[in-house]
């Protein structure tokens, strides 16, 4: 009988699945060993933030619904950032831009170092 490891933790995760697992920038926010906290909670409108020791700020956006898309805001200030900053989305690699706002309509989650 032959066993495979790799199939034992991630069953036919799909494309999807595939390239969460794959995507270094979310997995290192995941391994960094900082927690995140909450500071936005809206019915299916979820936010998470922390503070890496890099310095580096990571807000969270999420959509609880398993059904509909959701309008998720969150003031920076409420993460503990001021002024001006150029956000990158760490699902796709692309800007979130500068003044970044950390708003959303979302059916998935979104990921933001700032």
């Amino acid at each position: 009988m032959r066993f495979d490891s790799a199939a034992a933790w991630a069953p036919d995760v799909g494309p999807t699945g595939l390239a969460m697992l794959e995507n270094k920038a979310v997995i290192s926010v995941d391994q960094d060993g900082v927690a995140a906290g909450r500071i936005v909670d809206s019915g299916n409108g979820q936010v998470f933030s922390k503070r890496e020791s890099d310095g580096d700020y990571v807000i969270a956006l999420y959509n609880t619904s398993a059904t509909a898309t959701t309008t998720v805001s969150v003031p920076l200030s409420a993460a503990g950032i001021s002024g001006s900053v150029t956000a990158t989305n760490l699902w796709t690699g692309a800007s979130a831009g500068s003044p970044c706002r950390c708003r959303g309509s979302l059916a998935a989650p979104v990921l933001h170092r700032q």
